[in-house]
């Protein structure tokens, strides 16, 4: 701090008493000398603290050195009155019929989602803030999953599912980091991720390509220590009389019936999943 100073004597001074003494030495000094130690204090400190406001007004803007991940490890249903989930993926979740063009089912899962999932938690012996839930169906009939894919959804949800890949795997358009970028914007958002894979009928001609989209979406659940909802093995603990109620003619597209228990094993699992989170 020599530098601020003119005083020769006092620069000297200072450098060899202890710091505590350092009123004793500043005592010493000629009023001017004072006044202009005390006016290039002040001016130091102005910098200083034009500097500090300055930087968090830049990290603030930018988001540079902060994680913009909200956290998405509560309960929503506890925290929460309102509770928006959003279904995120194909003709499976648009709720699409089976040979019938883009015929829509009379149920789709989200639907029935919306349905069974606010009794659930009614019914059990938990205290909840939750008293409405409000669903949007995102599912769009043909589509691929892309990087960018989740820009479609309001950034507004509180919970999202998806179920996506199996026209990746169909068509054969590149897959490979998809659920994993969209489950990261996704949660940029605040939005608490679960993955659903596939039913599939046995002997289907699609079996085998939703075979492969399942396999890629248990991998990204794993990976990405993401919930997944594992419809498939639901589907096939059920005989073959059940099952035939349940798939339409291509094996993979539901009827109305299944788009229902997709929707009620849904809910029960996000039920469950909250309800143990207590």
């Amino acid at each position: 701090m020599g530098f601020l100073f003119k005083n020769n004597d006092f620069r000297t001074d200072y450098k060899k008493r202890p710091f505590d003494g350092y009123k004793s030495v500043v005592d010493k000094l000629d009023e001017e000398t004072k006044r202009k130690l005390d006016h290039q204090r002040t001016i130091g400190m102005m910098v200083i603290v034009a500097f500090v406001v300055l930087l968090v007004v830049i990290l603030a803007v930018t988001g540079i050195g902060v994680d913009k991940t909200k956290s998405v490890s509560g309960n929503v249903f506890a925290d929460k009155e309102t509770v928006l989930i959003e279904c995120f993926g194909d003709s499976l979740t648009e709720g699409i019929l089976a040979g019938e063009g883009t015929a829509a089912a009379e149920v789709t899962y989200p639907e029935e989602l919306k349905e069974m999932l606010p009794r659930l938690i009614q019914e059990d012996d938990r205290q909840y803030r939750f008293r409405t839930l409000e669903v949007k169906n995102y599912g769009q009939a043909g589509s691929v999953l892309q990087e960018n894919s989740s820009s479609r959804l309001s950034g507004q949800a509180d919970i999202v599912l998806i179920l996506y890949t199996a026209n990746n795997f169909v068509q054969g358009t590149s897959y490979e980091n998809v659920l994993e970028t969209n489950i990261g914007a996704i949660r940029k958002q605040g939005a608490q991720v679960f993955l659903l894979n596939y039913p599939i009928e046995a002997g289907s001609e699609w079996e085998a390509k939703i075979e492969q989209a399942n396999h890629y979406i248990a991998s990204v659940a794993e990976s990405q220590e993401v919930p997944l909802i594992d419809l498939e093995t639901y589907f096939a603990t059920l005989t073959e009389e059940e099952q035939e109620d349940l798939f339409g003619a291509d094996g993979l597209h539901l009827t109305a019936e299944g788009y229902r228990i997709m929707g009620d094993q849904t809910a029960e699992f996000l039920h469950e999943y909250y309800y143990e989170m207590n």
